[in-house]
This record gives structure tokens, sequence and C-alpha cells, in this order.
């Protein structure tokens, strides 16, 4: 009772037959003002993983693919929740869209090798924003459509004084996150 879950801190890689776990990189990286990262997904090649990257604001959602040999992360595209396809794409909820797309992807490369397409509306994002979807190693996709509640609701900032007295601050409405005032209380950062 009392304790917090514990926050995943770094990336780790291991074979099928059980062999030492060994370091493949931090996940988090304050330098790039990234808050968490999300469900990794791992390619067939075993030689990279895919991570949706979280800064704290909705539309700040990217996609990374990491090498499993060098640790070495590369940005691919907005978004979040890739799942990766044979036959050479990476379908993903595109930010604040609502909707699941498609992009072609190079796995060798590690890259997206052109624009991302919409393929189906008002798919059902999870409170971390990742879609409810499935692919299938042969093409298959499977999702769920619709809407859930979530944590991650827009809203409006303001700095409030010792007394209770709340002045807004102009900021756009969004699901802001994990705020933190600068030393000398003047500023406000995600």
């Amino acid at each position: 009772p009392g304790r917090r879950p514990a926050k995943a801190t770094a990336l780790l890689a291991t074979r099928a037959h059980h062999s030492r776990p060994r370091l493949v990189r931090a996940l988090v990286d304050p330098a790039t003002k990234q808050v968490e990262d999300k469900p990794p997904v791992g390619l067939p090649s075993a030689r990279a993983v895919i991570f949706t990257v979280h800064s704290g604001v909705r539309d700040a959602q990217r996609l990374e693919v990491v090498s499993l040999d060098s640790g070495k992360r590369a940005r691919l595209i907005e978004g979040s929740g890739a799942r990766f396809f044979p036959s050479g794409y990476i379908a993903f909820a595109y930010n604040q869209s609502g909707s699941l797309w498609v992009a072609p992807f190079d796995e060798a490369q590690a890259r997206v090798t052109g624009p991302p397409t919409p393929v189906v509306e008002d798919i059902l994002l999870s409170d971390g924003w990742i879609p409810t979807i499935a692919a299938g190693a042969n093409g298959s996709l499977a999702y769920a459509r619709g809407q859930t509640e979530s944590s991650y609701v827009p809203r409006t900032l303001a700095w409030v004084d010792r007394m209770g007295r709340e002045q807004p601050v102009e900021a756009p409405v969004r699901a802001w996150w994990w705020p933190q005032i600068s030393p000398d209380g003047r500023r406000l950062g995600f």
C-alpha cells in the first residue's frame, strides 16, 4: 500500500534462449524533453524497436526507432502506437486525428520512405493515445472503433496565488501534463 508503480528506465534486450539481458539504452532522454516512451514494437528482423515518444502534450507524440545493436535512436514520423506490416508499412494513430494512418517503411533501413495516408476513421485510442489495433503476419489488421474517456482531457492553465486567486495563462487549451515551475517561480514548463 502506498507504493508507486515502477517506471521503466531502460530498454533491455535478450535472445529467446534466455541469454543474459543487456542494456540497449535509457528509455527517457531528458535532453529531448520527452516524458515517457510508450509500448515498444519489435521489428521482425530483431534489429530494431519502434516506440511512441511522449513529451507531455498530445500533439507532440512521435514515433522513433531504436537500434538494438547500437542503441541509436532516430525520429520516424508524428503519431503513436505503430504496428509493422511485412508488406513494408507501419500503421499508427496520427496525432489528434482519431484516424489510423499507414506509411511505407523500409525495415532494413529502419525509416519511413513516403508520406502517410489515412485508412480508417474513428479508431479507438487508449488513455495514452495508443490505437487499439493488431497487425497480423499475413498483413491483416484488427482494430476497435469508437471513443474512450480519457484522463488526457483538454485543460486551461492558470497561476494561483497563496490567496487562491487565479490568473489565466495565455496558452492553448490542450491536455497539459507534468508541469514544472522554474526556480524563480515566473515560468512554467512542460
